[in-house]
């Protein structure tokens, strides 16, 4: 999750989907690993996952926030600037 930290940290201007379209193009190996907020609270909505909570962890920034996977690390992306 620090790398998305920095992330919107150097990119505090940008809206949600812009964030979120640079990151998906990290080639990371997690179908979920960005999600909006509307995203996340449907899919929390449609779950029965008891767990569903822990799963993604909210980062917020001056232009919206974003839910990263918690079943995501650097270990586990295939490519990109942060793996």
């Amino acid at each position: 999750m620090v790398p998305v930290l920095l992330y919107v940290r150097e990119h505090a201007a940008d809206d949600e989907m812009t964030v979120k379209r640079a990151l998906m193009g990290l080639d990371v190996n997690i179908t979920k690993f960005i999600r909006t907020k509307e995203e996340y609270d449907l899919e929390r909505m449609k779950s029965r996952d008891k767990n569903f909570g822990i799963r993604a962890v909210p980062v917020t920034w001056g232009k919206g926030i974003l839910y990263v996977s918690t079943q995501w690390s650097v270990d586990r992306s295939v490519s990109g600037p942060f793996g």
